[in-house]
């Protein structure tokens, strides 16, 4: 099995367990999430599907007209289904998306990309089911938050993936992201990073403890760290958000 394969079914056996069904987000935002997230209103008449929907918290958040969530869990689908009649879900493979070209005003895709083997191939996905001037809206992890620290960031991972824990990769650059996306057809509306690599590490300690049941006393001093070193850590984001339109620059697979 290729490591991609290996990668794919640790994720489909992570969010089919007991862990990750209950350890998932489930509550839907009080708000329309892109409007809160990306400073952009959808339009009512709008098509919209969410790639890696999960339990679909973030696509119901959405006032449109037609809401598609695609994902690789069949749990995460049927958790989905209980919580909306409304809701067109679709299981299958982020990165080969089953849907006809140009059908979609807006595509949505929330902490996926460090989940599948080949980022690169999701955005182009992505650009296949997107009508002209359709809009994609990407958050996501950035391996750039983790630099400063990343002998320690690549031990933790490999710890993680020692305990069956999800295999998973750091998700990709500001600049790759800022490449695949113009050489896919996309132009740049809004792209920006947010966190650090503090709140990484501690992310990391409240997911362990969570999955040996047991509480750490370690945290590192966020408030107190990350005004000492602010400007510094803008360099390093360990998020980043996206905003791009689809030109009519033609789909190449």
């Amino acid at each position: 099995m290729s490591k991609g394969q290996q990668l794919k079914h640790a994720n489909i056996s992570f969010y089919d367990s007991r862990f990750g069904r209950e350890n998932i987000t489930r509550d839907v935002p009080e708000s329309d999430f892109v409007k809160c997230k990306f400073r952009v209103e959808l339009d009512p008449s709008s098509s919209v599907v969410e790639i890696g929907c999960g339990t679909a918290n973030i696509i119901l958040s959405l006032d449109v007209n037609e809401k598609v969530g695609l994902d690789i869990s069949l749990v995460n689908l049927m958790l989905a289904k209980q919580r909306s009649s409304e809701l067109m879900l679709v299981q299958a493979d982020a990165e080969h998306i089953p849907f006809r070209p140009g059908i979609f005003d807006a595509i949505i895709i929330i902490d996926l990309l460090h989940h599948v083997p080949s980022p690169h191939s999701l955005i182009k996905e992505t650009a296949g089911i997107l009508k002209v001037g359709g809009k994609l809206f990407v958050y996501d992890a950035s391996i750039d938050g983790v630099m400063p620290i990343i002998p320690l960031a690549m031990l933790i991972q490999k710890i993680s993936e020692r305990i069956g824990s999800r295999i998973e990769h750091f998700g990709p650059s500001l600049n790759e992201v800022t490449r695949w996306l113009t050489e896919t057809g996309f132009k740049i509306v809004n792209i920006s990073g947010e966190g650090s690599f503090i709140r990484y590490v501690n992310a990391v300690l409240t997911s362990f403890s969570k999955r040996i049941n047991f509480s750490l006393p370690l945290r590192l001093p966020i408030s107190a760290i990350d005004h000492k070193v602010a400007r510094l850590l803008e360099k390093f984001p360990i998020k980043f958000k996206v905003v791009a339109v689809r030109t009519h620059k033609s789909y190449e697979n």
